[in-house]
């Protein structure tokens, strides 16, 4: 399961194992200071995760990119 959120400093990832419900990483993306996550997906063949976020009130929007 993955999970992203944004304390104003970026965005931070976190992936959690279901089966255990322990973390198994994190990371974040200080580049992203202003913009709040707002969708998560993963690549067809699992290799790469993105997150989509947004600035909200202009409508600009940000995403990266991360290999699993």
């Amino acid at each position: 399961m993955f999970v992203a959120g944004q304390d104003g400093g970026g965005y931070d990832l976190a992936a959690w194992s279901v089966a255990s419900g322990t973390v198994l990483w994190t990371t974040s993306y200080a580049a992203a200071k202003v913009y709040s996550p707002i969708a998560i997906a993963l690549s067809r063949d699992g290799t790469r995760l993105f997150v989509t976020g947004s600035l909200g009130f202009n409508g600009a929007m940000t995403t990266v990119s991360y290999q699993m």
